[in-house]
């Protein structure tokens, strides 16, 4: 439950506006920066956790109705921490990423650290 609450509190709190030079804008409710911002911050690293296993479930969830061709492939064993650090690392080797839609960044991280094969 307190899980739920905290994803709730980002997304309401963390409405932005950005985009990608070619693309149309689209409501991010978190940048790259803010989340990165979260998961270093000791006092705010349950929501970076709470935000990256929601995209993590929400992309299984989309994948268990196979609605879309799988972009990657995460161990069932994975834990937030693993998640936290996956992303973390892609955070560091991508800086110009940083202003892109969190959960677009997260997933590039997941797919890069686990893809499919």
């Amino acid at each position: 439950m307190l899980i739920r609450v905290v994803i709730v509190a980002v997304l309401v709190g963390g409405l932005a506006f950005t985009a990608h030079a070619t693309e149309p804008r689209l409501a991010v409710f978190q940048s790259g920066t803010s989340l990165k911002s979260a998961c270093e911050a000791d006092g705010t690293k349950l929501l970076c956790s709470a935000y990256l296993q929601g995209v993590a479930d929400s992309y299984t969830t989309t994948q268990f109705k196979k609605r879309y061709e799988p972009i990657l492939c995460m161990p069932v064993e994975v834990t937030a921490e693993q998640l936290i650090a996956v992303f973390m690392k892609y955070m560091q080797q991508n800086p110009e990423q940083w202003h892109f839609a969190a959960s677009e960044l997260a997933l590039n991280a997941f797919a890069q650290a686990w893809p499919c094969e």
